[in-house]
């Protein structure tokens, strides 16, 4: 189940490698991607059809339910300019109306069998049948925002990848006859199969080149964001903090758990009545520790707060700062993600100005207001 579970959740969140993300990103069907999607909420109906409806499964069944039914409308609309690669369009109505049979299914409690399925366009899963064999080396790269790294996956006897970085351009390494002694790296990480390679190599870029991002899109986003310049003389935060690795991408997975976990204990409801300092709300913080251990970071939940500090919290000072202050959209779940998007993709390259080298902020304030993201910046001067 919990596989199945983290099949949707990441689809919820529109995270690199899943269905969603392929088809709003890249304007692209994949139809492995699509099969993962539609097996995971099969299997959860299948193993929790005689269970009361659990909310945030549920929430998540029928948010990726009507965005894909919303991107595919985009899609299709004379007024889009792009056209999704890879659909099958002599079976679109099939797709369309399999996704709503098995959401209701879902919500019934009613597991497709075979015969729900196209014989043309089968489900792996009812089909037997088997995935390709995986390539025996993979190349995995990162190029963007000015970000250009590579890596190389060697398969074992087991099926696994070793993954190892390289410090210099192998792309044409597939069709070399190098051996694996005269190629072989700095070592990274272990991946079951060439899908999560890729998925933990990315995860494991925007960790080490980018630490203080807990979630951080790719793709051209266009969206009318507010921004402005203010300065604060220092900030003082109390709150929660724990030590994270950004190895493997570890820290991207684990800071949703203790968001969730501080909302379970009440914390988040503690720190909301200590918030009496000069930003309102909650507040996420990260500190980079790469400089006690590599691949490390220290990550807060608090709220600003002026005061001694209450038993059990702990505290935290950031120096006085300009701070480029970005304001979502809306209060949306993936609006903070959209708003990073166009942080790194379209202002960073841009900005007139430098970061400070102190921690950024994501800052919730509550009350309607939508979520805002904090970048300290000073003159390149």
């Amino acid at each position: 189940m919990e596989h199945s579970l983290q099949e949707l959740m990441r689809n919820a969140r529109a995270e690199e490698n899943t269905f969603l993300y392929m088809l709003h990103e890249e304007a692209h069907f994949d139809q492995s991607l699509f099969w993962s999607y539609v097996n995971s909420i099969i299997e959860l109906t299948r193993l929790t059809a005689d269970q009361p409806l659990n909310r945030e499964v549920a929430g998540a069944v029928s948010f990726t339910y009507s965005k894909i039914m919303e991107y595919l409308q985009w899609h299709h609309s004379d007024s889009d300019i792009y056209e999704i690669e890879n659909f099958p369009y002599v079976y679109a109505h099939h797709i369309v109306s399999l996704l709503g049979e098995i959401v209701n299914g879902f919500y019934q409690g009613i597991v497709l069998d075979e015969s729900h399925f196209n014989e043309e366009f089968p489900n792996p899963a009812f089909a037997g049948l088997v995935a390709n064999e995986q390539p025996a080396i993979l190349q995995l790269g990162y190029y963007k925002q000015e970000t250009n790294v590579h890596a190389l996956g060697f398969r074992e006897e087991d099926g696994t990848y070793r993954i190892e970085l390289k410090e210099e351009e192998d792309r044409d390494l597939v069709d070399s006859k190098l051996s694996r002694r005269e190629v072989e790296g700095t070592y990274l990480f272990h991946a079951p199969d060439a899908s999560t390679a890729h998925q933990l190599f990315h995860e494991w870029v925007m960790s080490t080149y980018a630490p203080y991002r807990s979630v951080w899109p790719r793709g051209e986003h266009i969206m009318n964001v507010k921004d402005n310049v203010i300065l604060h003389q220092d900030l003082t935060f109390v709150g929660i903090k724990k030590t994270f690795s950004c190895v493997d991408g570890e820290n991207l997975r684990e800071i949703p758990k203790m968001w969730q976990k501080a909302l379970a204990d009440g914390i988040e409801e503690r720190l909301m009545a200590l918030n009496n300092g000069a930003v309102s709300g909650l507040v996420g913080i990260c500190v980079d520790q790469r400089d006690l251990q590599n691949g490390q970071m220290e990550y807060w939940i608090a709220t600003s707060h002026v005061g001694e500090v209450p038993e059990g919290l702990s505290s935290i000072e950031i120096p006085a700062s300009h701070w480029v202050v970005f304001e979502a959209e809306g209060l949306v779940p993936e609006a903070i993600q959209q708003l990073w998007k166009y942080i790194m993709s379209e202002w960073i390259g841009k900005a007139p100005y430098k970061h400070a080298g102190i921690p950024e902020l994501e800052v919730y304030g509550g009350h309607g207001a939508p979520p805002q993201v904090w970048i300290p910046v000073k003159p390149f001067s």
